[in-house]
């Protein structure tokens, strides 16, 4: 298990900041994080822009080590 995808509880995860890489085109987002809340089914990316999420995808394996987020 890596910083990214580390559990602190059994129910949820809050995973350290992954940083966003800028592409040709200029972009101010910054971070995403893999997170899971108790009441959330499945893990996901959140991507930041300042403090606020502006969007999600769910995962089913961290993109960092691979182990798997996701049960069944």
């Amino acid at each position: 298990m890596c910083n990214f995808c580390k559990d602190y509880s059994e129910n949820r995860i809050f995973g350290a900041d992954i940083p966003i890489k800028k592409c040709a085109s200029e972009t101010d987002l910054k971070d995403a994080q893999i997170m899971k809340h108790t009441g959330d089914k499945v893990s996901g990316i959140v991507i930041y822009k300042g403090c606020k999420a502006a969007g999600y995808f769910n995962i089913a394996f961290c993109p960092m080590c691979g182990r798997k987020l996701v049960e069944g």
